[in-house]
């Protein structure tokens, strides 16, 4: 048996490339078409235009001349075949069509060989690794001579006539390399608002609710619904959201998986794997549907009866796999998280179910999957590459909160930064720079990192008595001190954050007890409640321990977290 393996290299890396959004978008769209398991897919069109039979679109016999596919999601497919030809055809063509299609594209592939389907995947995977460790050069090569483009220092290529059409009278002088070239090419050429990426956010695989056919996605920064706000007031929600959510437990199932089918037959291998990747797609486009459905009922909701919204506040980057990618507007990015976390959970439990039936009975696994993320608040016009690297950093961190609860599928946890510059490129340097101070002989740092999306009651799996404070508690602090009655305020903790700033613990302390002093006896047993659930030790919770304190998580949610009465316009049409 003969396996060919190929993976897209840093995708994401890719994407922000050039540092403007109608590039991202372009190069997103382009990229989404690239693998799939329908018959618009690059793929799909290399194989028709090979002659090549496969199982692609749809169920045959893998046998003799025919290829079958154990993976075909997320820039990345594994194909097999009882005779080697078909996969040389196959990667010769392959490769080809993405160096001309995206020119500047890392990429991994290996054509390996074994007695079993399962003999030649063991056998593929180590090749696949060495081949990500040995780069290739990318042309056009950007020498001395050569004109470069200064957003990327590639080399420079001439514009097209259909990326002119894209190119402002300002812009005409702009250099730009290929693959931008293309993207401008695919902005123009495509249908940005209506192709797949953005059909898979608001399709419902269930077909029980769905979104109008009608919405639209932005397009540019000034396409977001509250950019367009004439309200000046409402200058949070003019902030944006870059949002990175990635599944936990995928690499403990495809384990557990492997170790399941040894010495089963090639063509059950084969389609087990088929079943589970197909699986883990519908869970995480299901996922995104419920999240965007929620996101247009809570633009809906701040609209004029009988209006509703035209525009939904949010633009896909990335759904693959068990991850998405996406920019929101700020004060509705928590919301949207949550909301795909708790149901990436719910349907990755439905989708593999057979699976679990099947294969996984009397592991230690847990017949689900779970998601964490980051996300991070900015303005329009930082840098989207420094940008997406903090985020990718946020999204780790909440990864580490889960596997230390859980060293099986841990439950889902999300982390949040809100970027006031872009001088650091690091999570954990930036938190340093402007979320730690010097308090006398040692260092407090004022944010926890990650919080848990469901409470402790709905998290049973994880380990008792340790600290998981949930993003509920966090709410439920801030709607407490939003209440008019309450002496303690969201104003009397930005005081304390800038005598903390200043080195002034004491005075930071004389506010806050100035203002406990004052609770009355029931909202002071309600704190008291709400305290207990943010604080670690068992002794007198307080806003800050040793070295810790959730002060400027606290502050960063309330300032994005719309408030019950808030209305804001929302891109509306009658």
């Amino acid at each position: 048996m003969y396996v060919y393996l190929f993976e897209a290299k840093s995708i994401q890396t890719y994407l922000f490339r050039s540092g403007r959004l109608k590039d991202v978008i372009s190069a997103s769209e382009r990229l989404d078409r690239l693998v799939d398991d329908d018959s618009g897919s690059v793929l799909a069109q290399v194989l028709h235009s090979a002659g090549l039979k496969s199982d692609l679109l749809e169920s045959v016999l893998v046998s003799d001349q025919v290829i079958g596919f154990t993976r075909c999601k997320g820039g990345a497919f594994y194909a097999y075949c009882e005779q080697r030809e078909p996969l040389l055809t196959l990667r010769s063509l392959w490769t080809l069509t993405v160096q001309q299609l995206f020119p500047g594209l890392e990429f991994a592939d290996a054509l390996t060989q074994g007695e079993t389907l399962a003999e030649a995947m063991d056998a593929g995977h180590p090749a696949l690794a060495a081949s990500r460790n040995c780069p290739t050069v990318k042309f056009p090569l950007a020498t001395a001579p050569c004109d470069h483009a200064p957003r990327t220092g590639l080399a420079a290529v001439p514009l097209s006539a259909a990326a002119k059409t894209e190119v402002k009278s300002s812009e005409k002088d702009e250099r730009i390399d290929l693959d931008t070239e293309h993207h401008r090419q695919g902005y123009r050429l495509l249908r940005l608002r209506k192709e797949p990426l953005l059909h898979k956010f608001i399709t419902s695989i269930e077909g029980d609710k769905q979104l109008p056919d009608s919405l639209n996605f932005p397009l540019n920064m000034e396409d977001f619904p509250a950019f367009n706000d004439p309200d000046e007031g409402h200058s949070v929600v003019k902030d944006l959201a870059l949002i990175h959510i990635d599944g936990n437990g995928l690499g403990l199932l495809l384990r557990s998986l492997q170790g399941a089918l040894k010495g089963i037959g090639d063509q059950e291998y084969g389609r087990a794997f088929r079943t589970f990747s197909s699986a883990l797609a519908r869970a995480t486009q299901q996922a995104a549907f419920q999240a965007s459905y929620w996101l247009y009922q809570e633009q809906k909701r701040g609209l004029d009866a009988g209006c509703e919204p035209d525009m939904l506040a949010m633009r896909p980057i990335v759904l693959g796999g068990d991850d998405i990618t996406l920019f929101c507007q700020a004060d509705l990015a928590l919301g949207y998280a949550e909301t795909f976390c708790i149901a990436f959970k719910s349907c990755s439990e439905r989708e593999l179910a057979p699976l679990y039936h099947d294969y996984l009975q009397g592991t230690p696994l847990k017949p689900y999957l779970t998601a964490s993320g980051g996300i991070l608040y900015h303005k329009a016009t930082h840098p989207f590459t420094t940008c997406h690297n903090l985020v990718e950093g946020l999204c780790k961190e909440a990864k580490q909160l889960t596997q230390s609860l859980d060293s099986h599928v841990g439950p889902a946890a999300i982390s949040f930064y809100r970027l006031s510059h872009a001088l650091a490129e690091d999570i954990v340097t930036l938190r340093t720079q402007s979320q730690q101070f010097l308090i006398e002989d040692r260092q407090l740092l004022t944010s926890i990192g990650g919080y848990l999306v469901e409470d402790k009651t709905q998290n049973n799996a994880h380990k008792t008595n340790t600290y998981t404070p949930s993003l509920s508690n966090l709410k439920q602090a801030i709607t407490l001190l939003r209440d008019k009655r309450s002496s303690l305020s969201i104003a009397k903790f930005r005081q304390m954050a800038t005598e903390l700033a200043r080195g002034d613990m004491d005075e930071a302390e004389r506010i806050y007890e100035r203002a406990y002093e004052q609770l009355s006896p029931a909202t002071l047993k309600e704190w008291q409640t709400i305290l207990a659930s943010l604080f670690p030790k068992a002794d007198t919770p307080n806003w800050y321990w040793n070295n810790k304190s959730w002060l400027s998580d606290l502050l960063t949610i309330a300032h994005f977290l719309p408030q019950s009465t808030t209305s804001v316009t929302q891109g509306s049409k009658k």
